[in-house]
């Protein structure tokens, strides 16, 4: 999986509010609701 754009930032600036947001970690919530018992141990690996 590539997280591509602004994957590095952990907040999104949406009118005048800053909501959390986290592509990693939305992304890594995904992969472990996917991926069953193989994907409980973390093998993630940020680059940039």
């Amino acid at each position: 999986m590539v997280i591509t754009g602004k994957g590095d930032r952990e907040e999104q600036i949406v009118g005048k509010r800053r909501l959390t947001h986290d592509d990693r970690a939305i992304a890594r919530a995904w992969l472990y609701r996917r991926g069953g018992e193989e994907l409980r141990r973390p093998k993630f690996r940020v680059v940039g």
